[in-house]
């Protein structure tokens, strides 16, 4: 955008290749930096990444984590592409990273730093869907991940029911749709739903009901005791 993000700290300017929000990309004759602070180091970071450019056949990019390289990405003319990278743990020990897209010109189109809604545990994995209230269990699941069509996202949690016997997700709960800028593009809030557990069918439509690009979205979860949010990507 003509405004650059609060987490740029180096871009020569800006190209709008097109009206869709992936085609506006911020661009440099030789790198563009990006700074991300008060990251946790207890939890584990996953750093999204979203590029479109027009005007080169192959397009090599270069990103670089705190001076360490974590991938090449190619990009082709006239093409949207997602990638995903785990940030190393030990990166971020002082709470902080700068991300660096290098290239001839280097070219970004957008960055999402995903935080994972567990703790890292010392036994294996962390629980990256359930999160425990009392004696029982509230899960959240998005799926297909990737979707062309439609997303199915079902949740359980016990407290819906005894915080709200109407079955209106609004009332003490709420469930959207939100871009890679952090605009809510879909609100579920108005919807009825039937006791603790919960389908709910999203067709890549915001509230207008227009078809939204394709790209990174998340579904954000939250009641009076939790929040989950779960990163999809939506193909056309």
């Amino acid at each position: 955008e003509e405004e650059r993000s609060p987490f740029n700290i180096r871009r020569g300017g800006y190209v709008y290749y097109g009206n869709l929000p992936y085609q506006r990309v911020d661009i440099d004759s030789q790198y563009i930096g990006y700074r991300f602070e008060n990251l946790d180091y207890k939890r584990d970071y996953d750093l999204v990444f979203c590029v479109y450019q027009h005007g080169y056949s192959n397009l090599p990019l270069f990103l670089k984590v705190d001076g360490v390289q974590v991938g090449v990405v190619n990009i082709l003319q006239d093409t949207l592409i997602i990638r995903r990278h785990r940030i190393p743990a030990g990166i971020y020990a002082d709470s902080v990273i700068q991300i660096e897209v290098s290239g001839s010109p280097a070219i970004s189109g957008s960055f999402v730093l995903y935080e994972y809604e567990g703790i890292r545990s010392k036994g294996g994995p962390q629980d990256k869907g359930t999160v425990g209230i009392g004696s029982r269990k509230s899960t959240f699941e998005v799926y297909p991940n990737p979707f062309n069509n439609n997303l199915t996202i079902k949740f359980q949690t016990p407290s819906l029911k005894s915080h709200n016997p109407n079955g209106n997700i609004g009332q003490g709960f709420s469930l959207a749709i939100y871009d890679v800028t952090g605009r809510m593009v879909k609100d579920f809030s108005r919807l009825t739903v039937n006791g603790e557990r919960s389908t709910v069918v999203w067709d890549g439509s915001d509230d207008s009901g227009r078809k939204l690009p394709a790209g990174v979205y998340f579904v954000r979860l939250e009641t009076g005791e939790f929040s989950m949010v779960k990163k999809v990507i939506f193909l056309r």
